[in-house]
C-alpha cells in the first residue's frame, strides 16, 4: 500500500478510537480537506424517506465562509440533477459550475451563491440505500482531483456508510426533530426558510421558475419549476388547476361551473377568480368530492 495511504488509514483508526462518531467525522473532513486542496469539506445526510437533506458537517479553510446552517431540511428536488448521478454510485466532479446544464439551474445558483469554483461530490451508501454524500468545494481557484484521490474517497464513503449503520447516525436525532411535513422550504435572501403550507395561497409558473404567493400578500421567486413543485407537494393539500397554477385546497372559497368563460375558482386572498383548465377538472372534482 502507498505509504501515504497507510498513514491516512492509521490516522483514521486513531481518530475512531479517540472520538465519538460526530467528532470523528469533523476531524476526518478537516484531514481530507487539507490533504486534497479543498476550501470546504462537508457531509450531507438524507432524511429516512430520501426527500430532504441536511448539511450535517462542514470544515472550512481559514478565511473561507461556512454554509453549514444554510442548507437544513432542503428538498432533494433542488439537487435532482446531482442526485440522479449519485444514485448510480458515481462520483460527480464539477470543474466549473458555470458550465452546468440547464436542468441543474437550481444547483448552479446555489454553487455560485457560495462562490464555488470546483466541486467534488461522493455518494454514501449502505447496501442499496443512498444515505447522503460528502465532498469538497474550492473558492480560491479551480481544482481537479486525481483518480487515486477519488478512489480513496470511495473507500471513505464506504467507511461512512458502515459507521452510519453501526449506531445512530450523528444527524438522526436532528432529522427526527425536523418535522417538515407541514412546511415547504423556500429560498430567502440569506438561505432557506421553512414556510407553513397553510400560509401558501398558490404557486404560479414564470417560465422555468415559480412564484409562490402567500396569505399575507407577499411572494417569492423560486428556481424550481412548477413541475418540480407538483411532484413534491402533498396532493391532498395542493392541486394543479391550470398549466401554470397550483393552488392550496385549504384556500378554496368558491367553484363556479356556470361561468360563460369556463370553470372559475375563487381563492381566499386572491382578488380575481382563476380559470380552471379542462384537463385539470377531473382531479379537482375528485379532490373536492363532487
Amino acid at each position: 500500500m502507498n505509504p501515504d495511504l497507510t498513514s491516512f488509514w492509521q490516522q483514521c483508526s486513531l481518530l475512531l478510537a479517540r472520538y465519538n462518531r460526530t467528532e470523528f467525522i469533523d476531524h476526518l473532513l478537516a484531514m481530507l480537506g487539507r490533504m486534497h486542496r479543498a476550501d470546504r469539506a462537508w457531509l450531507i445526510v438524507y432524511s429516512a424517506d430520501g426527500t430532504h437533506f441536511w448539511n450535517a458537517h462542514e470544515w472550512v479553510r481559514s478565511g473561507v465562509q461556512a454554509y453549514l446552517d444554510a442548507l437544513q431540511g432542503t428538498p432533494v428536488s433542488l439537487i435532482d440533477w446531482l442526485h440522479q448521478q449519485l444514485l448510480k454510485r458515481q462520483i460527480v466532479y464539477i470543474a466549473n459550475p458555470e458550465l452546468l446544464p440547464r436542468q441543474a439551474r437550481g444547483l448552479k445558483a446555489e454553487f455560485l451563491r457560495q462562490g464555488n469554483k470546483s466541486i467534488l461530490c461522493v455518494p454514501i451508501f449502505h447496501g442499496e440505500r443512498l444515505l447522503g454524500l460528502f465532498g469538497y468545494d474550492t473558492v480560491r481557484q479551480h481544482e481537479s482531483w486525481t483518480e487515486a484521490e477519488q478512489d480513496l474517497l470511495r473507500e471513505v464513503g464506504t467507511l461512512l456508510g458502515e459507521l452510519a449503520q453501526q449506531g445512530q447516525h450523528p444527524q438522526t436525532a436532528l432529522q427526527a426533530n425536523q418535522h417538515h411535513g407541514d412546511f415547504i422550504y423556500v429560498r430567502m435572501k440569506y438561505g432557506l426558510a421553512a414556510v407553513s403550507m397553510d400560509d401558501v395561497l398558490m404557486l404560479e409558473a414564470q417560465r422555468d421558475y415559480c412564484h409562490i404567493h402567500y396569505r399575507d400578500g407577499s411572494s417569492s421567486m423560486e428556481l424550481r419549476s412548477l413541475k418540480s413543485w407538483a411532484q413534491q407537494l402533498p396532493p391532498e393539500r395542493f392541486v394543479q388547476i391550470a398549466r401554470g397554477i397550483i393552488v392550496n385546497t385549504g384556500r378554496i372559497q368558491r367553484l363556479d361551473r356556470s361561468a360563460a368563460q369556463g370553470w372559475l375558482l375563487t381563492l381566499d386572498g386572491v382578488a380575481q377568480p382563476l380559470k380552471i383548465g379542462r384537463q385539470y377538472r377531473h382531479q379537482l372534482r375528485h379532490l373536492l368530492g363532487f
